[in-house]
């Protein structure tokens, strides 16, 4: 293990934070009881319209505004409960609003979302998927905390860390102008398990969940375990 190739890092105690604040309050993130046993996750997130314009009118995105991203195996669920957002599918844009209600996205579809800038109200969206074996509440306290962290420290991610904490979800990232077929095989072996798992863990000593950002007793349960072995 060759941990001593990186640089030493700051990371907050957030494991007692319900909802997580992130980007200087500009956004947060409820974790909730999930409604079915074998959902992975249940959160509530929000942007604050001034805030977060704010943020964006300073060259900056939001921690919680995931990458362009697919998933091996859930099946996730979106639900705006106040303001819009725009969510791109296999790169078709289309804004959400409450009447909308539950959007449903499949295995395998890439995906994304971020708050509508023409939005004059706050977003409020619930998202949840299931089932338990991928993302969970751990995944995103560990990518959330680890992403506003670096803002904080002013230090840019480092890309083998975020691969690892991606891959130990089941969750990669998506290749621009590469056939599905291609990009879903580099991004979750190449990317993931070699750059992840192999490089990030393995070589550099990086792991995909760290004390000072899960709890012991996370809202939703420990839904961890099935996370743990090798992919």
């Amino acid at each position: 293990m060759l941990s001593f190739l990186t640089k030493p890092f700051t990371r907050s105690q957030t494991t007692s934070q319900n909802p997580l604040v992130t980007d200087d309050g500009a956004t947060l993130t409820e974790f909730l009881i999930p409604e079915h046993p074998h959902d992975g996750f249940c959160v509530k997130q929000t942007f604050f319209r001034e805030k977060y314009l704010k943020l964006k009118a300073d060259g900056r995105e939001a921690v919680i505004t995931p990458p362009y991203h697919w998933h091996v195996n859930q099946i996730e669920y979106f639900e705006v409960e106040k303001g819009s957002m725009i969510l791109t599918v296999d790169d078709k844009n289309q804004i959400v609003t409450p009447k909308d209600g539950k959007l449903v996205i499949k295995p395998g579809v890439y995906h994304t979302f971020h708050f509508n800038p023409d939005s004059t109200e706050d977003l409020i969206v619930r998202i949840w998927a299931e089932p338990e074996d991928g993302a969970t509440e751990q995944f995103f306290r560990n990518l959330f905390s680890y992403l506003d962290d670096c803002k904080k420290n002013k230090k840019a991610p480092n890309l083998f860390q975020l691969l690892l904490i991606l891959h130990s979800s089941e969750t990669y990232l998506v290749l621009p102008k590469v056939p599905k077929f291609i990009g879903k095989f580099v991004s979750r072996w190449v990317l993931g398990y070699v750059g992840g798992k192999m490089i990030g863990e393995k070589i550099l000593g990086f792991k995909e969940s760290y004390p000072e950002y899960t709890t012991p007793n996370p809202v939703g349960g420990d839904r961890t375990s099935k996370n743990k072995k090798t992919k």
